[in-house]
């Protein structure tokens, strides 16, 4: 259950500033704006690694949050002299570490039998055209890949797909009535899986769609850049 919503953190902040504003221009008030903007963008910092925490959308999200919060607390602690931590060690190992986990997750993910389809610089398109969906892994690396599942034969039962894009970008679309489970990890990039869509420094995210017996099972891993998966008849 998310805590704050994104536009509602946005609008509350946009709200005090005019207020402030506001009451600067009538004369009611002293306003110095040098205070509330040393208050405002820590405490959106720190409220939005709350919110990010606590969405439970896997470890990026605990660790994206985690990171947004002790930049908050640091630079509300440093703005007002009232203490000052050190966050360079943190930003040395966080970049490392990620990359070692989203190359993990990568290869956990991978599945037995699995077929690698690359585009390297370049495109994959399957679709417009009768083909045959199998345990298939997709690889977008400054490049392109469109997988329209409409015209994909689905075996029944389930079908497992291994989507990763860096620095490039992966649009799918599945039938409507077939049962889909999509879970991704995304690093300062962007995720839209059917309903639900995430992005940013890091994240994590899960949407499923219920159908038919035709399940597909498709993990999503994306850093520098976007995966799109949407619903259509």
């Amino acid at each position: 259950m998310r805590i704050f919503k994104g536009r509602w953190l946005i609008g509350l902040i946009i709200i005090i500033f005019g207020i402030s504003l506001l009451l600067e221009n009538l004369g009611l008030a002293a306003i110095d704006f040098d205070y509330v903007f040393k208050m405002l963008i820590p405490l959106a910092l720190i409220l939005w690694g709350i919110d990010v925490m606590f969405r439970k959308q896997g470890w990026l999200s605990t660790v994206g949050g985690l990171i947004l919060l002790l930049l908050g607390v640091s630079q509300l602690g440093r703005n007002f002299g009232w203490f000052i931590i050190d966050l360079s060690i943190l930003w040395d190992l966080f970049w490392p570490l990620v990359i070692i986990f989203m190359g993990i997750s990568i290869i956990t993910s991978i599945k037995p039998g699995s077929k690698n389809n690359l585009a390297f610089m370049g495109g994959v398109d399957r679709g417009k055209a009768k083909w045959v969906l199998k345990n298939d892994t997709y690889t977008a690396i400054m490049g392109g890949i469109e997988l329209d599942l409409r015209w994909a034969e689905i075996a029944e039962g389930e079908t497992n797909i291994q989507l990763t894009a860096i620095m490039g970008g992966i649009d799918v679309i599945v039938p409507s009535d077939i049962t889909v489970h999509c879970t991704g990890n995304v690093v300062l990039g962007g995720l839209d899986l059917l309903d639900r869509s995430t992005g940013g420094l890091v994240s994590s995210l899960q949407a499923d769609q219920i159908g038919n017996t035709k399940v597909v099972n498709i993990q999503c891993n994306v850093a520098l850049g976007g995966i799109e998966i949407v619903s259509k008849n």
